[in-house]
């Protein structure tokens, strides 16, 4: 059985071809500055925009229920889950100009918190 490669079926599997590859590589340009992070923490959570990092307890206020307060900017959250090294990371930054900016009260889409009793 032979295809009958119309001028519209070529250009649609040339366009097809071209969106998988897009999608499956990544751009090298959006490298993480500690890229151990991109092994665990959510995608959606702007690690690709350098915007995930390292904070400490006193930097949040517990409101139960897995709640939290991020203190620099009164935002109140869910927590995103925990994190496997023990420590707190907050993913917070804002689109500035077309930039991705990371300051003490961006915008927390992502946060992960120590098991603590572990």
């Amino acid at each position: 059985m032979s295809i009958n490669w119309t001028p519209w079926k070529l250009l649609f599997a040339i366009v097809f071809a071209a969106v998988t590859f897009a999608l499956l590589y990544p751009v090298k340009g959006q490298q993480h500055s500690n890229p151990w992070l991109m092994t665990w923490i959510n995608h959606g959570c702007c690690v690709t925009s350098d915007c995930c990092f390292e904070i400490t307890e006193q930097d949040v206020q517990s409101l139960g229920n897995l709640a939290w307060r991020i203190k620099a900017s009164g935002q109140v959250l869910p927590q995103t889950g925990f994190s496997p090294d023990g420590r707190w990371y907050r993913c917070a930054c804002d689109s500035i100009n077309g930039k991705w900016v990371v300051h003490p009260t961006a915008l927390t889409r992502c946060l992960y918190v120590p098991r603590f009793g572990s």
